[in-house]
């Protein structure tokens, strides 16, 4: 009972850990996959999703989409036909989570989806992102801590080759079906992040939103120079380092959780024949 006891407790800790691991590869996989692309190929992604955003003010209803409207959704932001098509950052609380089209209950298990309706991550006067994350899972962490955000604070989404900075000047408490505060504005380039409250009960939802700012640039350090052929070098080892690295603790933590998981058979097993023996 000890061992059942142990694993129970555990088992969110293992489990938050795993999912950290596979996030953390799917972001590498993704930056690798934009890196790939040549500059054509980036220009003309991006140039979609603005296009795409731009029609979204030509529907009544913008999140009622055909089937033909889903398909072309779907396609747009896929460097390398990568399932993510961006990365939150929300550095207040050590938050990086790969974003993926939609909200469906699979995606938003492991990541950040982005709510069909709403303007593609990609920036622009006038749009208006909409991401949306889990928060209390036992399985992984997510956007559990998203209430700690508050005015004044920044988040960052990376989209392709593009770092988009967001202060936060609104955090909402509203029924789940209230879509209002997600109305695009011309001259305002924004992005809210979603998730539910209050935590465990989750009857209401939680709406942080983002306005577009500059970075603050932090003053370079006077370095030596560095030779051309090592500058290009870097990027490649270092990447090829993270994804090792990466690849290593999440073949380590599988293999835990197994050997967790087969500890408990086994004691399960010999309770079950300890009781028979007891029987005769």
């Amino acid at each position: 009972m000890f061992v059942v006891g142990l694993a129970v407790l555990l088992y969110p800790a293992l489990s938050d850990y795993v999912n950290s691991l596979y996030q953390a590869q799917e972001v590498e996989y993704y930056h690798e996959a934009v890196e790939q692309a040549d500059d054509s190929e980036f220009e003309g992604m991006l140039e979609e999703a603005r296009r795409y955003n731009m029609r979204l003010y030509e529907k009544q209803n913008r999140y009622k989409m055909s089937d033909e409207e889903l398909q072309e959704y779907q396609a747009l932001l896929r460097p390398g036909q990568s399932d993510v098509i961006g990365v939150l950052e929300v550095p207040l609380i050590n938050v990086r989570l790969p974003i993926y089209h939609g909200t469906d209950e699979a995606v938003l298990q492991v990541g950040i989806g982005h709510i069909e309706g709403t303007s593609l991550p990609v920036g622009g006067l006038g749009s208006h992102s909409a991401l949306s994350g889990h928060r209390g899972l036992p399985s992984a962490k997510l956007l559990s801590n998203l209430d700690r955000v508050g005015i004044g604070d920044t988040f960052t989404v990376s989209v392709l080759r593009e770092v988009l900075t967001y202060e936060v000047d609104q955090v909402l408490i509203v029924d789940p079906d209230v879509m209002a505060p997600l109305a695009l504005v011309q001259d305002k380039d924004y992005v809210t992040l979603v998730t539910c409250t209050p935590y465990g009960v989750n009857s209401h939802r939680m709406l942080v939103r983002g306005v577009r700012i500059e970075p603050v640039e932090e003053e370079e350090e006077l370095e030596e120079p560095i030779a051309a052929d090592a500058v290009q070098d870097a990027p490649e080892e270092e990447g090829v380092k993270v994804k090792s690295s990466v690849e290593l603790r999440l073949r380590f933590a599988l293999i835990a959780i197994t050997a967790v998981i087969l500890i408990l058979l086994i004691c399960v097993l010999l309770n079950d024949k300890g009781n028979d023996g007891r029987s005769e």
